[in-house]
């Protein structure tokens, strides 16, 4: 018994300690209405969300860059859906968190049917990778199938969040009153 006590008291420490700020998070299970889920929850407020796959190539090239611009940008919402299999589910968090979006909303298709959550996403969409939707606050979306352009993207940021309006105040060194 008294050689259980020190392992019972390593345990405890060890299930105490926080995990890294930088640990990803596991994504969700993505089904049928979690589309409809993931717009409701974030009715209102601007956000990306962003299709792709372990495998796909360009997929990462524009998961990179997302990284880079929420890090310049953190009030920038990204949503992520990995059209791969539950069964590749452990492989998610790692990349995400490699490509420093790892505390990012993240999701993985859980439908044998991929097809079906294909169409529940977008009737258009037929299943290419990389493909982006740009919501905005009033809930339209633009839809992009292929690599992102970063300027654009920077374009969108801006124009959605007022950053420009932001960025012309700090050059003049005033807010924009009449003093």
């Amino acid at each position: 018994m008294k050689r259980l006590a020190p392992l019972s008291l390593t345990l405890a420490l060890l299930t105490s300690i926080p995990l890294s700020a930088s640990s990803a998070q596991e994504p969700l299970p993505f089904v049928k209405g979690s589309q409809t889920a993931i717009v409701s929850a974030h009715a209102g407020s601007p956000f990306v969300l962003a299709l792709w796959s372990l495998d796909c190539l360009y997929c990462r090239h524009d998961l990179a860059m997302l990284g880079r611009l929420k890090a310049e940008h953190p009030q920038l919402q990204v949503v992520l859906v990995a059209t791969d299999t539950s069964a590749r589910r452990a492989e998610i968090a790692p990349r995400l968190d490699a490509l420093a979006l790892g505390m990012e909303e993240s999701w993985i298709f859980a439908d044998a049917f991929a097809e079906r959550l294909n169409h529940e996403i977008d009737p258009q969409w037929f299943g290419e990778l990389p493909r982006t939707y740009f919501y905005g606050r009033d809930g339209g979306r633009i839809s992009v199938s292929g690599s992102l352009d970063e300027a654009a993207i920077e374009d969108w940021i801006k124009e959605t969040y007022g950053e420009a309006h932001e960025e012309e105040q700090d050059a003049s060194g005033n807010s924009g009153k009449n003093h």
